[in-house]
């Protein structure tokens, strides 16, 4: 979570309202109005900046390492091989995303893979999803920089990768 506590302050009124109980256990409230000093703590939220997200994959263990293609725009590779994940600094989120195979040219095998990918969508994937792009099957995820911080961008690069290969093995029947 990105963000610092501040500590705000000053001189001011304040109604001060307490309950207080007579010998006979009747309740009343007494009030009045002093001059106090007030402290409100409170967290200040800071989105997260390209420069952040950037320090972010640089810290991904693992095997990943980050190739920044432009300003904003990184590639995840894995020292083991695998997919490659692109990350996409695109206010206000940060988007995740993996080609994972071409779409079948049968049309009765390209609606069974579409209905295998809404199973796994419902019952696998808790917040990416996958999706089609042009003649593509693609997984995504998309995170909040409003309050993204190091674990949750980590997070999703590891469910990314362990979606993928828990479902290409799924998937592959699929593939022509």
């Amino acid at each position: 979570m990105c963000g610092r506590p501040r500590v705000a302050g000053g001189l001011t009124d304040v109604r001060v309202v307490f309950r207080r109980t007579d010998a006979r256990g009747v309740a009343e409230f007494v009030g009045g109005w002093v001059r106090a000093v007030v402290l409100v703590a409170y967290w200040e939220y800071i989105m997260a900046t390209v420069e952040d997200v950037q320090a972010y994959l640089e810290r991904l263990d693992g095997g990943v390492s980050a190739h920044e293609l432009e300003p904003g725009l990184w590639m995840l590779s894995s020292d083991h091989g695998g997919a490659q994940i692109v990350v996409n600094f695109a206010p206000p989120v940060v988007v995740l995303r993996v080609n994972v195979m071409e779409l079948p040219q049968d049309a009765s095998q390209g609606n069974a893979l579409m209905k295998k990918l809404l199973e796994l969508n419902a019952k696998e994937l808790l917040h990416g999803s996958y999706g089609i792009e042009e003649s593509r099957v693609v997984l995504t995820e998309a995170l909040q920089i409003e309050n993204l911080d190091f674990s949750e961008l980590q997070a999703s690069v590891e469910s990314i990768t362990l979606a993928l290969g828990s479902h290409l093995a799924a998937l592959a029947s699929y593939k022509e």
